[in-house]
């Protein structure tokens, strides 16, 4: 099997104040966002559009229900808790480990990403 990369990636909407992606939020503890991630076969034209709530744990108890009903929606699920798929929890803002979560695990997207194509 070739290796997937990726296309683009990118932050499609921050929860609270809008911030620059590499400098990140006002309160590197407390953030909430919605990144995007485009994934291509090497041989292939077809885009897979994969979606996951990156988050601090105050970001997303504060973001808590939109994030849930989201889920809900495109994941399965109820609107009640939050199983998992489809969201990344850090401690503190940081793009370079968010980069490192993306293409480390590229290959499992499709399981822990929600497929928004």
């Amino acid at each position: 099997m070739s290796r997937l990369s990726v296309k683009h990636w990118g932050i499609a909407h921050p929860y609270g104040e809008a911030f620059d992606i590499e400098k990140g939020p006002p309160d590197t503890t407390n953030f909430c966002l919605d990144l995007r991630i485009d994934v291509q076969q090497p041989e292939s034209e077809a885009v897979t559009n994969y979606q996951i709530f990156v988050c601090s744990p105050s970001g997303l108890a504060a973001n808590f229900s939109d994030i849930a009903d989201h889920i809900a929606i495109y994941g399965g699920g109820t609107r009640s808790y939050i199983l998992g798929k489809g969201i990344l929890i850090l401690r503190e803002y940081d793009i370079k480990l968010i980069e490192e979560a993306a293409i480390n695990n590229i290959e499992t997207l499709v399981t822990y990403a929600i497929d928004l194509s």
